[in-house]
């Protein structure tokens, strides 16, 4: 796996140089390791499907995920990515109208102090 940033140079990153739009959420995990949760999603790259991202959350202060069976599972077809109060939120399913901001209405969200992210 190559290290392609933590925090500030992974949202930079992710903001820039690797696009996450039209890419497929092929697993998230959701664990508790050494007392810590973290939630790490693994998405498949749009422009290399042999090519993977893999985005680790730790510091979590809320996450939702829902899936029903009617949906495919599932395509990033808008995704909202942002530092909020020092945090770091990620939302697969943001409210069109608020794209700068979160929203309550965003779903299938992640935010978290910290985030790391790598390519395999």
């Amino acid at each position: 796996m190559i290290n392609i940033g933590r925090n500030e140079i992974l949202f930079e990153a992710l903001s820039t140089e690797v696009s996450i739009l039209s890419s497929k959420v092929d697993r998230i995990n959701i664990f508790l390791k050494d007392s810590n949760l973290l939630l790490e999603i693994d998405l498949r790259i749009l422009y290399n499907e042999n090519e993977f991202l893999k985005l680790i959350f730790s510091g979590i202060r809320e996450y939702s995920f829902y899936h029903n069976s009617d949906y495919l599972f599932y395509n990033v077809e808008e995704y909202k990515f942002l530092r909020s109060n020092g945090l770091y939120y990620l939302s697969f399913d943001p409210e069109v109208n608020s794209m700068n901001e979160v929203s309550e209405n965003d779903g299938d969200f992640v935010l978290s102090e910290n985030i790391e992210g790598y390519i395999y």
